[in-house]
């Protein structure tokens, strides 16, 4: 062979060799990628930091849904909504947006969201159950309060509507490809300059990966998690309650067919969940099973998706040390006090109350 094409040769074999060698680092690096979203401010962690559900365990896909998909579901499918209006988010489920975010592209307070094999996911952490407002009048402004229960989160709809959209024909890479671009372009255009994260448009591996495989995946994952917890009536909650263990029970592997009809409804009203430092040696839940603050915080972990495999620990500690006593409630309106009366009941409540409700 001459010279000149058996070089040529070569240096073909040593580009392909190089390309193959990188592509293994890109998707290593990829698939590997498990970092999330960041918040120097406590409360802004407690609203927005993630407990680990949205990773799996060992390059499993978890719980967590893609940003795109979570922001592109309301607006492909507004017919699964209660109000069934789109461009309000999640809003019809009782979620909570700040001022100043926009419910087609930002978060709802609950919601976490974690950089996790080269995508962008979403899931529930401790807020969603654990925030709420009030209106001191109709009239009055609307405040945001942390601790308190999610008085408005239905959850039971909100599951009802996540295991509606997979069984429609168009949960597909064919049409949810394009609504995402079509949002993607509308955020670039609508939504003023940030310093919060906001996840990228989907790239071209991710766009490609989404097309081949990833929305196929979801779909499957999303129609397991429908099977999983098919023994649940999620309708029967309503605002403001959900069965506490029984579908963590479910996701964590028990198998509910086993389980006797009357232990398979464990609806119970969201608790507050502030001074918990108070709260130490108390029997706790609404069984009293648990005298462990830190135990119960755990299995809260596990309800929002994470297991003992993917919680993030640092994550949650952080969450725990700011319950301890940084969570408060708001002081009840000083006007509203009767002064007198209530240092009648001071007394009352020192004998036959602290026990049970704690004194911070």
């Amino acid at each position: 062979m001459p010279e000149r094409p058996h070089r040529l040769w070569r240096g073909i074999r040593v580009a392909l060799l190089i390309v193959g060698v990188a592509a293994v680092f890109f998707l290593a690096a990829r698939l590997t990628t498990d970092r999330p979203v960041e918040y120097a401010d406590d409360r802004e962690h407690f609203k927005y930091g993630s407990t680990g559900g949205e990773r799996g365990y060992n390059l499993q896909p978890g719980f967590g849904l893609p940003y795109w998909v979570w922001v592109a579901l309301p607006e492909m499918f507004p017919e699964y909504l209660p109000d069934g209006r789109a461009g309000r988010g999640y809003q019809a489920f009782g979620m909570i947006y700040e001022p100043g975010r926009d419910p087609r592209f930002d978060l709802p307070i609950g919601m976490s969201m974690r950089t996790v094999q080269g995508i962008d996911r979403t899931y529930f952490t401790c807020s969603v159950c654990h925030a709420g407002t009030y209106r001191e009048t109709p009239e009055s402004e609307r405040r945001i309060v942390l601790g308190m229960p999610g008085n408005r989160f239905d959850l039971g709809r909100l599951g009802r509507f996540l295991f509606s959209v997979p069984v429609d024909p168009r949960f597909s890479a064919e049409y949810l490809l394009p609504r995402i671009r079509e949002i993607e372009r509308l955020r670039d255009r609508e939504l003023p300059p940030s310093d919060r994260y906001r996840p990228p448009g989907l790239d071209l591996v991710n766009r490609l990966a989404f097309r081949v495989l990833g929305v196929s995946l979801l779909r499957d994952q999303m129609l397991y998690l429908r099977g999983s917890l098919a023994f649940v009536d999620p309708l029967g909650w309503g605002p403001g309650r959900v069965d506490t263990f029984n579908p963590p029970k479910a996701l964590l592997g028990f198998n509910m067919e086993n389980a006797p009809a009357a232990e398979l409804v464990g609806n119970v009203d969201l608790p507050s969940v502030w001074y918990q430092r108070a709260r130490h040696g108390m029997q706790l839940h609404w069984d009293g099973n648990n005298t462990s603050v830190a135990e119960r915080n755990l299995s809260a972990g596990f309800g929002t998706g994470a297991t003992p495999t993917t919680l993030d620990k640092a994550g949650m500690l952080r969450i725990r040390n700011w319950l301890l006593d940084e969570a408060a409630p708001p002081p009840y309106p000083a006007r509203r006090i009767d002064r007198a009366l209530a240092e009648a009941g001071r007394p009352i409540y020192r004998r036959y109350c602290r026990g049970c409700h704690g004194s911070p």
